[in-house]
C-alpha cells in the first residue's frame, strides 16, 4: 500500500473536517459514506495516528486532526494559487515578456499599448531594452527577446513578421536652410547637401530604403558625417553639418534649430513586429494583438507631421 498522502487524501479529510459529519462531507463530495468512511480510516493510519474522535452525532477532530486541517488547508490553497498561476502562464497573463525596440517605434503608437499591457496584466513581468535593429535580430535569434518592434525589420528564418505601419520620410534641416520655410520638398532638391546619417550596421534595410528613395529621384546623397541616435543627428544638422531624411515620427524630438519638412515621394518605410516563429510565450500572442487593435482603432497616421 502507498503511504504518502497526496492532495486528493487531504481534499477527503478537509470535507469531513469542514462539517463534522462523514454522512454530510459523502454528500457534498459525491461518494458513498461507507467509501468515505474507509478512506478517513486508510488517512489515518498513513498518518499513524486518530484524527477524529467518532460519536453518535459525528465526529470531532483530535488534535493531530486540527493540525492537518490548518496545513491541509494551506497546502490545498497553495496548490490553487500555483495551478491558477499556470493557467495564467499558459494565457500569456502572468511570467515574463523581454521587449526590444527602436527609438523611433516609440516615436509612433506602440508605446500606448505597452502601458496599456502592463496595466491589464500586472502579473506580467516587462522588460523593455532600446537597441538597433541588427541588436534585435540578433538577440530576438538568440532567445533573449521575446518580440521586437523594429523600423524596417528584415526577415530572417525561424522569425515571423508583422508590418503595423507604414509612415512617408520628412527632411530634417537647419532653421538657416535656403528650404525650411517650404511646406513640402522633394528629396531631388537635397540632391547636392551634404547628409547626416546613421550608418547600415545599425539597421540595414532602414538604410538601403532611405538610400533607394533617393535613387530613385535621381541621386545619392553624400553623406559625410554618421551618428547612431536620431536625435544626435538632428543636433548637427541644427548646427550646420548637413541635412538629412528620416521617418515621419521623428519629427517628434523636440530639438532646437532645425525643422522637419514633409517629403513629397511614395516611398515608406516601416514598424515591423519580429519574433520567433516557435515562441511559446502566450504573452507575446497576447501583446501583439493588443498593439494591432490599437493601431487598427487609431489608424496608422501619427502624430506630428501630416501626411504628404
Amino acid at each position: 500500500m502507498n503511504n504518502q498522502l497526496e492532495m486528493r487524501h487531504l481534499r477527503l479529510f478537509l470535507a469531513v473536517a469542514e462539517t463534522l459529519h462523514v454522512g454530510r462531507a459523502a454528500n457534498k463530495l459525491g461518494v458513498a459514506q461507507p467509501n468515505l468512511s474507509q478512506q478517513i480510516g486508510r488517512i489515518e493510519r498513513m498518518v499513524g495516528h486518530p484524527l477524529f474522535k467518532r460519536h453518535p452525532k459525528g465526529v470531532q477532530l483530535t488534535l493531530t486532526g486540527v493540525f492537518l486541517q490548518r496545513r491541509a488547508a494551506s497546502l490545498e490553497q497553495n496548490l490553487s494559487a500555483t495551478i491558477e498561476t499556470a493557467r495564467k502562464i499558459g494565457r500569456g497573463e502572468a511570467g515574463n515578456l523581454v521587449i526590444g525596440f527602436c527609438g523611433s517605434a516609440m516615436m509612433n503608437r506602440i508605446s500606448t499599448p505597452i502601458g496599456d499591457f502592463r496595466r491589464a496584466y500586472p502579473d506580467v513581468a516587462l522588460e523593455l531594452r532600446e537597441l538597433h535593429v541588427n541588436q534585435q535580430r540578433s538577440q530576438l535569434a538568440e532567445g533573449m527577446l521575446d518580440i521586437c518592434f523594429m523600423r524596417d525589420g528584415e526577415g530572417m528564418d525561424g522569425l515571423s513578421m508583422k508590418t503595423l505601419l507604414r509612415e512617408p520620410y520628412v527632411a530634417i534641416l537647419s532653421k538657416q536652410h535656403p528650404l525650411a520655410a517650404e511646406k513640402r520638398i522633394r528629396p531631388e532638391s537635397l540632391a547636392k547637401e551634404p547628409f547626416v546619417f546613421f550608418p547600415p550596421t545599425l539597421a540595414k534595410l532602414a538604410y538601403e530604403r532611405t538610400i533607394d528613395m533617393c535613387i530613385s529621384h535621381g541621386f545619392k546623397p553624400n553623406i559625410v558625417q554618421e551618428a547612431p541616435q536620431w536625435t544626435t543627428m538632428a543636433m548637427l544638422i541644427g548646427a550646420g553639418l548637413g541635412v538629412s531624411l528620416a521617418p515621419r515620427s521623428v519629427a517628434a524630438i523636440p530639438v532646437p534649430g532645425v525643422v522637419f519638412i514633409p517629403v513629397i515621394s511614395q516611398a515608406r518605410t516601416s514598424i515591423d513586429a519580429a519574433f520567433r516563429s516557435e515562441n511559446s510565450n502566450a504573452s507575446v500572442k497576447l501583446l501583439l494583438s493588443g498593439v494591432l487593435k490599437h493601431m487598427k482603432t487609431h489608424g496608422d497616421e501619427p502624430s506630428g507631421v501630416p501626411l504628404s
